[in-house]
């Protein structure tokens, strides 16, 4: 069983934990998230800050806002975390330099969720280009939607 704690419990945190509690092979330890009004979930331990958390975990999933995914994922790896970091990774060049220097140092592996890969309208279009033209090599798309209201609050910095 996978160990996942989500730090952050916005719109896409709160998707992370559907999908980390979903999956039969992974326990969401937690999710760590500051703002408790967005402590909503009964069936969720919250904790206040990544330094409360002292239960064993394996990775870590970074949904918090931009500037913080850099400072987050280092904090993570010095804890031999592996982690998830949603896109954009980090808001300069400086920064994924610094976690990309800690990844390496701590050993830990990570990834940038992308989550319009596996959306059905972009596994569907694979699926007829495939089936009219053949497999793809590579596909250039812009992704043109709007995003929820709530998707734009605390978005300063």
């Amino acid at each position: 069983m996978t160990r996942i704690i989500v730090l952050g419990a916005g719109l896409i945190g709160a998707r992370h934990v559907q999908a980390v509690q979903a999956h039969p092979r992974c326990r969401l330890v937690g999710v760590v998230e500051p703002n408790t009004t967005l402590h909503t979930e009964k069936s969720v331990r919250y904790y206040n800050s990544l330094q409360d958390v002292c239960d064993l975990v394996d990775g870590a999933i970074i949904a918090t806002p931009t500037r913080l995914h850099a400072a987050n994922s280092i904090a993570c790896a010095e804890r031999g975390w592996h982690v998830l970091v949603e896109k954009p990774v980090t808001d300069s060049l400086r920064a994924a330099d610094h976690l990309a220097f800690a990844l390496q140092r701590y050993g830990v592996r990570s990834l940038v969720g992308h989550h319009r890969r596996h959306h059905p309208s972009v596994q569907r279009l694979k699926e007829l280009v495939t089936n009219s033209i053949g497999t793809p090599l590579t596909a250039t798309l812009i992704w043109a939607m709007p995003k929820p209201e709530g998707y734009f609050q605390d978005r300063k910095g």
